[in-house]
């Protein structure tokens, strides 16, 4: 069961519709994510186009102007929505997905560019994140990066990869780099539900993790190649210039390592914790089942005595 999320700059256009549709088709997708439809009549968009059947439900959410629009779509075999939570800035649907026990919340989301409108986007994302319990899915168009690396040929914002990281933290979300520029974001979802994601992020990681630590130990190495040329001779301001953003990049490597730890370790926690609640809970109603047989016998024992 795969979900898809795609920014298609612009939705109007029968190639972007066709594009959309085959991709659907490509991927076998169950749900659908699209952002910056850039459409303010949600009747304008050809939603039968997108989707390769009758069997579909959807909701949209109209764009300010140019900018933004959200459209959210998905196969009513497998999805049974119950309820949608609509915003200038998010679409959220929740509902049964089968083989998936609990809700399943897909929050497609196109986020604004100001940074107090980022900050109070995640303050409201959280809050319903906090109200509403089950298996969350975030996606979309943030408009903020969490690395440096991750932006190209655009300014980097500290103080905004600073809240979206606090926000990805404090909901116990798992950030999942994957894609690339204008490239379509494709999630499978396994019936095992929060077992076989927690498989996945650390399948994940084991391939991610390395890369960022060989990273870091590049940037050490030329760190102290640089020390050892200034006992000898004074630095040029190139080479000042470089320790200096060695050294910012591993500080900012270090924090987003330790909020990966962290988040991972809630996700464990939540894991464990289920499982655990389950043989609780297994152990006392085996106990209670014993104790009720023990009973049931006894009387019966007194019901045959002379």
């Amino acid at each position: 069961m795969n979900c898809l999320s795609l920014n298609v700059k612009g939705i109007s256009e029968a190639h972007k519709v066709r594009w959309v549709k085959r991709l659907k088709v490509q991927n076998r997708i169950s749900f659908l994510g699209v952002q910056e439809t850039q459409i303010t009549n949600n009747e304008a968009i050809d939603v039968r186009g997108c989707w390769d059947s009758e069997d579909f439900g959807f909701s949209a959410m109209q764009s300010l102007g140019r900018s933004g629009g959200l459209l959210s779509m998905w196969d009513v075999n497998i999805f049974e929505v119950h309820e949608i939570i609509k915003s200038s800035r998010f679409l959220i649907t929740i509902g049964d997905w089968e083989g998936i026990p609990g809700n399943t919340i897909l929050a497609n989301i196109c986020g604004p560019h100001d940074l107090d409108e980022k900050k109070r986007l995640w303050d409201e994302l959280l809050q319903i994140r906090r109200e509403r319990q089950g298996t969350w899915i975030l996606f979309g168009d943030f408009n903020t990066v969490r690395r440096r690396e991750e932006r190209l040929n655009s300014h980097f914002c500290g103080s905004s990869a600073f809240y979206f990281s606090k926000f990805i933290s404090e909901a116990s979300l798992q950030d999942i780099r994957i894609g690339g520029v204008d490239t379509p974001t494709v999630v499978t979802l396994s019936t095992n539900s929060a077992n076989s994601i927690d498989f996945w992020i650390r399948g994940w990681r084991a391939t991610d993790h390395p890369k960022e630590v060989k990273e870091m130990q590049e940037i050490k190495r030329r760190i102290h190649e640089i020390d050892l040329l200034a006992e000898d001779r004074l630095l040029s301001e190139e080479e000042i210039n470089e320790r200096k953003v060695g050294f910012q990049k591993l500080v900012e490597m270090e924090r987003f390592m330790t909020c990966d730890i962290k988040q991972r370790a809630k996700i464990k926690w939540a894991i464990d914790g289920d499982e655990n609640t389950s043989f609780f809970h297994g152990f006392i109603n085996n106990k209670k089942k014993k104790e009720h047989d023990s009973r049931a016998a006894y009387r019966r024992s007194m019901d045959h005595k002379p």
